[in-house]
């Protein structure tokens, strides 16, 4: 018996130990190696540790994990260490970049390395023993780029241009960057000299008005500008000696101190670049202490980048601006692409004989077509704009017979009153509601008006009201002149305008503009307009496709007019190659769609509606632009909860869509009743178990026969489907505008994975965007939360792989007390998604609860929490 006994411990221990063998894995850790071409990020014990990607494991236990940046097509190593050589050896792991096997080079029994050949796209490196993961490592890859910059000294020293350039490009090599650069010689004015001492700025986004004098004095005086150029002006020095230059983010001019020591300056001038290019902050809020590292953009003397810091400096990979409307902007996209050219009096487009995009002129982009009036009666033409409202001699003519009416009415009802001796006192509200009444018919008067200038609307022909302007004159008053008017364009388009003996006129274009170069017979080159077309069609290389792009193609014909060569180029001026078998790496896309923003920059979304309800204002509504960073400051300030978004779904492409509208387009209708509602509305109760907020004092004119009514009813309103409907038809041309943006190369998108996180407002402008890029790119996963007017809205949930509503619970049976309501937004089910697809915030989160609370963006990180078993979990990609 004690051998039987016996046997059975026996075997119980051996069954032990295989299970802790079993349990026990090799560890992986990648590293650098001095071998390497690009850097090697590894992941850092400060707070930039939450900036790294992080993966997670079968328990749902999270670790960040190391990135390596990659040069496109470009062969890396790196290193990886074995930490337990005893019971294991390289044999026994395997490597993988993606789905291609890694062959590691063996140096000891504790470390290989792994040679990355011609990487294309991000893959992660994977580590793994028996198929199970071991290690692992992000990559990120960089294209290669080329920059220019011009140099432009207000103080007359001599810089080294050869040694200043070296040294930018040494420190850009880690961005994959090389720049080319000039300097200027001193740029001479009488407002400024090398002894001139610049104010420092106040803050991060706006040129004081001496650098904008500077700026205008500059590029008045010397007018060939290279486009593809940034501008730094050397100045002699900052009232503020710490700074060390100064631009504002996606900015293609900025300002830099002279500095002697041309070391330091290169690193000075590096930093200004990065800020840009990239937007990189030179700011060390809330992360590792100043000075605490060797980051370019930390001290004055560091030159290194993170992997981040150097994605950032991959974009835009267009054009820049040193001057337009707003101080903070940058946009590749717009659905109408505005061209200028001269042409003589054959119909010859000017040109240098050298570079046909060079010779057209390509401003901006808009979201809109500029058409003009062609208004022949002079009671018709207008002479004045308001806001959206054209004023004209009829306009007066009808406020004239309004009060004529009137006056003449009450005279009409003061006889008709005293013959038929009806009660006085009913005499003064019949008056004012006959004033309103005209007041209504004056107000809609002005839409009369619009509509009947439509009527004479010209969208192709001359425009006498420029002519004798310069180019840069036009491009100026285009959009100011009162004979001109904007409209919507929800596809993509072009508008042409065309100097002619001092003379101009406009042509509006499809997409793709064709223009021919044909040699005559005695030697010389002709350039001339042809067609346009929705289609990018090249005879030289059987090409036809569908295009939601801007593109110019350029035709060579010969003396017979024989086809030579056929070119395609961008509307930055890019040429583009190989339009058949161009790479096309599937990639993620992750796009936000941001909501209302308020007037203000509180701490918190509460502070900020406060001083909406106190101050009344509103920005405009959204432009329709689509951004590659945060531009109107929506999402990273709260918790960077765009970049936790960004580490789940680790997309290759991630952009910004502003879905931005009025209070009137909600369903307050509105800003004085959403103002008023906030105001009365209870405050969260200070006992969870206990609450007091069911009723509010009523402040209606109903007061005085009930006085009170029940908290719901401030915020149960009626669903406002028209502003609804507004809001997701704007947002069809924020989803072209993305289409721009994926599709440098036609059909580049089609095997891309699209990933929208919308807020709000933003969830109305995403159904708009999602009905233009339906059809042309995979549907991945849809994150709403805290939707604005949901039930206007409907979703198709069979054609996304993953789509969660996150929001208070209002209007269930297990609702939430009145006081945790989101009363900015109410919530509503989004129609066509079931209930098991809904996701309330969580009970434990009470005090992150509340009229304005339960809305504020900043309090979702919550979602990024759940773990695999909980409802609103987000697969980790």
């Amino acid at each position: 018996m004690k051998q039987v006994y016996f046997f059975l411990l026996f075997s119980l221990l051996l069954q032990v130990n295989h299970t802790v063998a079993q349990e026990i894995l090799p560890k992986i850790k990648f590293e650098k190696t001095d071998k390497q071409r690009m850097p090697f990020n590894a992941v850092p014990d400060s707070k930039w540790r939450d900036k790294f990607p992080w993966v997670a494991n079968k328990d749902g236990e999270r670790r960040h994990v190391p990135v390596k940046t990659l040069a496109e097509g470009q062969q890396d190593w790196v290193s990886a260490s074995l930490s337990d050589t005893l019971n294991f050896d390289w044999s026994q792991i395997e490597f993988f970049y993606g789905k291609k096997r890694l062959l590691p080079q063996i140096v000891s029994a504790s470390k290989v390395i792994l040679s990355i050949e011609n990487p294309e796209v991000s893959y992660e490196i994977g580590a793994y023993f028996k198929k199970r993961p071991v290690g692992k490592l992000r990559t990120t890859v960089l294209q290669k780029k080329k920059r220019k910059v011009v140099i432009v000294p207000l103080v007359a020293s001599q810089m080294n241009q050869t040694f200043i350039e070296k040294q930018l490009n040494k420190i850009y090599e880690q961005a994959n960057t090389e720049w080319t650069m000039r300097i200027e010689s001193p740029f001479i004015h009488p407002l400024f000299n090398h002894k001139t001492v610049f104010g420092a700025p106040s803050g991060s986004f706006q040129f004081t008005g001496q650098m904008r004098l500077l700026r205008d004095k500059y590029f008045d005086k010397n007018r060939m500008v290279d486009e593809e150029a940034y501008y730094i002006f050397v100045i002699p020095a900052f009232s503020d000696s710490s700074k060390i230059g100064f631009t504002i983010p996606y900015k293609s001019m900025g300002f830099v101190p002279y500095n002697q020591n041309e070391t330091q300056f290169s690193i000075q001038l590096a930093r200004v670049l990065a800020q840009g290019i990239g937007g990189l902050d030179n700011s060390w809020v809330n992360v590792p202490e100043s000075g605490s590292s060797n980051n370019l953009m930390d001290t004055t003397s560091g030159t290194d980048l993170l992997f981040f810091q150097l994605e950032k400096l991959q974009n835009p990979d267009y054009f820049f601006s040193t001057r337009d409307g707003f101080e903070l902007v940058k946009t590749s996209n717009g659905t109408v692409c505005y061209l200028f050219w001269e042409e003589d009096k054959k119909g010859n487009i000017k040109w240098d004989g050298k570079s046909v995009v060079r010779s057209l002129k390509r401003p901006f982009k808009k979201n809109f077509l500029a058409y003009r009036f062609d208004v022949k009666f002079a009671v018709l033409r207008p002479f004045y704009r308001l806001g959206p409202y054209y004023i004209s001699i009829l306009n007066f003519i009808f406020v004239g017979i309004i009060l004529w009416l009137i006056f003449f009415l009450r005279r009409k009802f003061k006889s008709i009153w005293s013959k038929t001796r009806w009660k006085r006192y009913l005499r003064r509200p019949f008056f004012w509601m006959k004033l309103l009444a005209g007041i209504y018919l004056i107000y809609l008067s002005f839409s009369w008006g619009n509509s009947i200038l439509d009527q004479f609307k010209l969208l192709t022909g001359p425009m006498p009201e420029l002519n004798g302007f310069t180019y840069e004159k036009v491009k100026k008053n285009l959009f100011s002149n009162v004979q001109f008017r904007k409209e919507s364009e929800y596809g993509v388009s072009s508008e042409i305008l065309i100097q002619k003996k001092g003379k101009w006129s406009f042509k509006q274009a499809k997409s793709v503009i064709y223009l021919e170069v044909v040699e005559e017979k005695n030697g010389q080159k002709k350039l001339k307009y042809r067609t346009s077309s929705d289609y990018l069609i090249l005879r030289t290389k059987d090409y036809k496709e569908r295009v939601y792009n801007h593109y110019i193609v350029v035709s060579m014909r010969d003396v017979s007019g024989k086809f030579l060569e056929q070119e395609v180029y961008n509307y930055s001026g890019e040429k583009l190659d190989q339009l058949e078998d161009h790479p096309n790496v599937p990639k993620r896309v992750l796009v936000f769609v941001n909501g209302y923003r308020p007037t203000s920059n509180g701490r918190n979304f509460n502070e900020a509606f406060q001083d909406i309800v106190s101050a009344g204002l509103e920005f405009p509504n959204s432009t329709n632009f689509v951004y590659n960073f945060d531009r109107y400051e929506y999402w990273e300030p709260w918790g960077e909860i765009n970049l936790q978004f960004q580490n789940k779904i680790n997309p290759s492409v991630t952009l910004y869509a502003d879905g931005h509208f009025s209070v009137s387009t909600s369903n307050y209708r509105s800003l004085l009743n959403f103002s008023r509602v906030a105001h009365i509305y209870p405050k969260r109760c200070d006992n969870p178990k206990k609450h007091v907020c069911q009723k509010v004092k009523n402040d209606d004119f109903l007061k005085f026969i009930s006085p009170t009514k029940k908290t719901e009813n401030l915020i149960d309103r009626f669903a406002n489907k028209k502003g609804f409907d507004y809001r997701k038809a704007k947002g069809q041309i924020a989803g072209m505008n993305v289409l721009q943006e994926l599709n440098r190369y036609p059909g580049m998108s089609k095997n891309d994975t699209l990933f929208i996180v919308a807020h709000s407002m933003g969830f109305a402008y995403s159904l708009g965007m999602i009905d233009v890029l339906r059809g042309e790119i995979n549907f991945g996963g849809f994150y709403i939360v805290a939707p604005e007017n949901a039930k206007s809205g409907e979703i198709i949930k069979e054609e996304w792989k993953e789509i969660w509503q996150y929001g208070s619970n209002f209007k269930l049976s297990d609702e939430d007390a009145p006081c945790l309501q989101d009363g900015v937004a109410p919530q509503s089910g989004v129609a066509g998604l079931p209930m098991d697809k809904r996701v309330f915030i969580p009970e434990n989160l009470y005090n992150r609860k509340g009229f304005f609370d339960s809305h504020f963006i900043g309090y979702y990180d919550w979602i990024l929490k759940l773990e695999k078993r909980d409802k609103g979990f987000i697969k980790q990609r």
